[in-house]
Order: structure tokens, then C-alpha cells, then sequence
């Protein structure tokens, strides 16, 4: 299995960011990396560091589809 550090633990992400990610997941899953943000309020620092670490895996950038997409 996978360890997962407390969301507190990241770089530049307190308490209440953690509380927030975690509420805001309660609400479904995260469609893209701007649907995190936008649900979140995360610094796009703290998003770009988490990018940084995997923990977005193939999650997409944005929630817009791309036309080449269906091809």
C-alpha cells in the first residue's frame, strides 16, 4: 500500500486548507486540477507543489474537453 502524510504536513498548506480539501472531497470526486482549486481555495502554489509530489496522478488540468479527444 501507499502512505499517505496529512495534507497539513504539505508545504504551505494549513489546518484550514487541510479541513477544506477534505470537506470538499465529501462532495464528490475532483474532476480536474481547476475543479480542486475552485473547490478548495488552495493556493495554485500549493497545488502546483502537490503536482509536484504525484498526488494529482492523471488528473486533468482543466475540466474542458478537448475536441481531439474524441478522435
Amino acid at each position: 500500500g501507499k502512505l499517505m502524510p496529512p495534507l497539513s504536513s504539505i508545504e504551505g498548506m494549513g489546518d484550514k486548507a487541510a479541513d477544506a480539501v477534505e470537506m470538499a472531497a465529501a462532495d464528490g470526486p475532483y474532476l480536474s486540477k481547476d475543479d480542486f482549486r475552485q473547490r478548495t481555495k488552495v493556493s495554485k502554489t500549493v497545488i502546483d507543489f502537490m503536482a509536484d509530489l504525484g498526488m494529482f496522478g492523471d488528473l486533468p488540468a482543466t475540466n474542458q474537453l478537448s475536441l481531439f479527444a474524441f478522435s
